[in-house]
């Protein structure tokens, strides 16, 4: 079922805004492996219930209970079996965008792009995706309580942005997201991405090893009795092992919170829409101000794609043309933009400069009058 949805969502790779196209690699991935996500989805949740539960619905549970192996090794099995089917899964991912490309009669496939863009940025989503899905079928201790936890997470991540809970510090197995283009490639995304993915990697440790100590073995399935279990399963190779991770955890949390929100401005949606209201309020009175029109512009870019960075010298030509003259001009800035000089070569005051909220205006000394034909 998801190979033939695969097969149809990629149908509709060939145009964009009527423009016809080739079905590049990276435009195929993106739209494969969200067109496939949801069947991952399912089968990780689905898979990791079957496996907790197969030898107990077998009924052989207490013979492999009674096994002289150690209990970290059956959890170990279990989830390396659910994470190597996610491998498999990616695999036909790319088979089947290979399959699409070849139909549609393009043959640059490739290869490295399908392997770094599949199993080594989005694997990795997959993989912590299994360690939690583990983890709540053994907390929990029902299979079907198990399932509907994990479909709650699903619909919860979705929903948490709209409640304003967007930071990917607290939202599991989130990222601020990669682009890759023919131009730079993965650009300057791939050190963010890993950074929170190192995050959470510690994390699903710390999770790992809390199901590890949990993990039912033998008839006695209650609180009291498996709290006593873990107890005695606790050693020095777990308590280092977890203090090595909450560490690990702690320290490129600390990394990424001191980036996104000290070094640089953080803002959530909620905040970004009060900013266009005070936009709004603050400057609405120049709506209709007559300024001039610009009518030739000279600008040097230099692009340095690996640093996400742009460094840009120009100047506008101005003319009024409205018919009146014109007293000041009022600029419009994006507030990321470092703004190192910015100004008029008549004669001018600067009146309002909000850095925030990106709004300029400077006063002529002298009114421009309107520019007769």
């Amino acid at each position: 079922a998801g190979v033939l949805f695969l097969f149809i969502s990629a149908s509709q790779i060939g145009s964009i805004y009527g423009t016809t196209v080739y079905p590049v690699t990276y435009s195929v991935l993106e739209l494969a492996g969200g067109s496939f996500a949801l069947f991952i989805l399912i089968i990780i949740t689905f898979y990791a219930g079957e496996l907790i539960w197969r030898e107990r619905e077998l009924r052989i549970n207490q013979m492999v209970d009674a096994l002289p192996v150690q209990t970290w090794s059956l959890f170990a099995g279990k989830l390396s079996a659910l994470m190597l089917v996610q491998v498999v899964l990616l695999g036909v991912i790319m088979i089947c965008g290979i399959i699409f490309q070849m139909v549609k009669g393009y043959f640059h496939f490739e290869l490295g792009v399908y392997i770094r863009y599949l199993f080594g940025m989005q694997l990795i989503d997959y993989l912590l995706l299994c360690v939690l899905a583990m983890v709540v079928h053994v907390v929990v201790n029902h299979k079907y309580t198990g399932h509907f936890l994990m479909v709650l997470y699903y619909l919860v991540s979705i929903f948490l942005p709209q409640l304003g809970l967007e930071h990917n510090l607290y939202r599991y197995g989130s990222d601020p997201g990669f682009v890759y283009s023919d131009m730079n490639g993965f650009g300057p995304f791939v050190g963010p991405y890993f950074w929170f993915k190192l995050y959470w990697a510690a994390f699903a440790i710390v999770l790992a090893l809390l199901s590890n100590v949990l993990w039912v073995r033998g008839t006695e399935e209650n609180w009291t009795s498996r709290i006593r279990l873990a107890r005695q399963r606790i050693s020095k190779p777990v308590i280092l092992t977890a203090i090595v991770a909450f560490v690990l955890f702690a320290g490129t949390g600390s990394f990424i919170f001191y980036n996104t929100n000290i070094l640089n401005p953080y803002y959530t949606s909620k905040e970004r829409d009060e900013q266009t209201a005070l936009y709004e309020r603050k400057y609405r009175r120049f709506n209709g101000v007559p300024q001039p029109r610009i009518t030739d512009v000279k600008v040097d870019v230099d692009i340095y794609p690996g640093e996400r960075r742009a460094d840009v010298r120009g100047r506008y030509i101005l003319v009024n043309k409205t018919g009146v003259p014109i007293d000041s001009l009022h600029i419009n800035m994006v507030d990321w933009i470092k703004i190192n000089t910015m100004k008029p070569n008549r004669a001018s005051t600067v009146v309002l400069a909000d850095k925030k909220l990106g709004y300029y205006m400077d006063q002529l000394a002298q009114p421009r009058p309107p520019c007769v034909s």
